[in-house]
């Protein structure tokens, strides 16, 4: 997780950087804090098909528990 932190420290405006995040969160089940992350980094680049999927998948499931 340190890792992913300090490369969203180091590329703040790199949607790469937050979509990294995001994964490291959503490897540790925190799906809020993953969402979050991968909002930040559509924000940032909104061509990432494979990150709007990541979203709609997080919602979706937030939806449903």
């Amino acid at each position: 997780m340190k890792m992913a932190e300090k490369t969203v420290q180091v590329h703040p405006n790199e949607a790469d950087a937050y979509l990294i995040l995001g994964q490291a969160y959503l490897s540790v089940n925190d799906k809020t804090k993953a969402q979050q992350n991968f909002l930040k980094a559509n924000a940032l680049d909104n061509s990432n098909y494979n990150l709007w999927l990541k979203i709609i998948e997080l919602d979706n499931d937030q939806k449903i528990n």
